[in-house]
C-alpha cells in the first residue's frame, strides 16, 4: 500500500498516542474497527485526511497546521480518506471519564459540550502554535527506549493536552457574548481556509479571497477568526512556516529555494518569521529526518 508506519503507544495514564508517519501509493479508505474512544486530539503536520464517522453526515478533513479536539459519543464506524502524499500526524485517544479526572474541580471551565455525557459531536479547530511544535518535535525525536520512553511520552502527550485546552478555552470564551456564525458561513470561512492552504505561493487580496467564497472582506475576517481563532493572513502564515519545516527536513531544497516555494519573496524575512514561529533559525532544520 505504500510505506512508512503508525505507532501506537499506551500510556500509563490511561491515554493512548498514535505516531503516524507514512505515504500510500494511492488514494485509500481505510476502516478502523470498534470501539473507539469517546475523545480525541490531533496534530496535523503533513497530509490530507477525511474522516468519516457515523454519527454525523459529512466529513472531517485534516490539514497541515491544524490540531483539533474532537468529542465524538456512540459511532458504530469510523473510516478515513488517505490521499498520496506523505501523512505525518500525532493523534491522543481516551474517554471523556479521563479527561475529567485530568481536569478535577475546573470542570466548569470547559466548553459546556465537553462538560458532560452529550449526545453529539463536539469539535474545535485551531492551529499548531510553537509550543506545540516543539513539544511534537520532541516526541517525534523522542532519544529513549523501554520504561524511559514511555515517561517521556507520557509526560509530553499530558503536555499537549494542557496547550489544546487551554486553545479551546480561550477560544470558547472569546466567543461568549458574540452570535456563532450561521453553518453557511462556516463553510464558506472553511472554503476560503483551503484556497489558502492550496496556493502557499501567492499572497492572497482578502476581497478577492472573500468575493471566491461569497462574503464581504469585513464578514470573512470576522468570521474567520470565530471559526479559526486566528485572521486569514495568520492562519496562511502558520501553514507556509509548516510546509518550510517539511521542505527543509526533506533536504532537497536550500533556505532561498524553500522560501520562495512557500510565498517568501525575502530569504532574510522568511529566517525571521520561521525563528519567530518555531524557536530556531532554519539552518537548524535541514536535513533533519522527523523519524525518531
Amino acid at each position: 500500500m505504500g510505506n512508512g508506519s503508525i505507532k501506537l503507544f499506551s500510556l500509563n495514564c490511561g491515554m493512548q498516542l498514535v505516531v503516524m508517519d507514512y505515504r500510500l501509493r494511492k488514494t485509500t479508505v481505510l476502516e478502523y474497527a470498534p470501539p473507539f474512544n469517546s475523545l480525541g486530539v490531533e496534530f496535523c503536520l503533513s497530509g490530507l485526511i477525511e474522516a468519516h464517522l457515523s454519527s454525523i453526515k459529512d466529513a472531517l478533513t485534516a490539514q497541515p497546521g491544524q490540531s483539533s479536539l474532537h468529542y465524538s459519543p456512540d459511532n458504530d464506524s469510523f473510516s478515513e480518506v488517505v490521499f498520496p502524499e506523505r501523512v505525518l500526524r500525532l493523534g491522543i485517544m481516551l474517554e471523556h471519564e479521563q479527561l475529567s479526572t485530568f481536569i478535577g474541580e475546573n470542570g466548569d471551565s470547559l466548553p459546556i459540550k465537553f462538560q458532560g455525557n452529550h449526545q453529539t459531536l463536539s469539535r474545535y479547530d485551531g492551529l499548531i502554535s510553537p509550543q506545540m511544535h516543539n513539544v511534537i518535535q520532541q516526541v517525534l525525536r523522542c532519544p529513549f527506549q523501554g520504561m524511559t520512553r514511555n515517561l517521556f511520552l507520557e509526560s509530553k502527550t499530558l503536555e499537549l493536552m494542557a496547550y489544546v485546552m487551554e486553545q479551546v478555552v480561550h477560544q470558547d470564551n472569546r466567543r461568549v457574548g458574540s452570535p456563532s456564525p450561521k453553518p453557511n458561513d462556516v463553510e464558506r470561512v472553511r472554503h476560503a481556509a483551503l484556497l489558502l492552504a492550496d496556493d502557499l505561493e501567492k499572497t492572497p487580496d482578502l476581497n478577492e479571497l472573500a468575493k471566491s467564497v461569497g462574503m464581504c472582506r469585513s464578514k470573512l475576517h470576522h468570521c474567520f477568526r470565530m471559526v479559526h481563532g486566528v485572521t486569514p493572513f495568520d492562519y496562511l502564515r502558520s501553514h507556509r512556516l509548516e510546509a518550510a519545516m517539511h521542505y527543509l527536513a526533506e533536504g532537497e531544497m536550500n533556505i532561498t529555494e524553500v522560501a520562495y516555494k512557500v510565498g517568501y519573496s525575502s530569504s532574510s524575512y522568511f529566517t525571521k518569521a520561521f525563528k519567530k514561529h518555531f524557536g530556531l533559525p532554519p539552518s537548524q532544520c535541514k536535513k533533519v529526518s522527523l523519524h525518531h
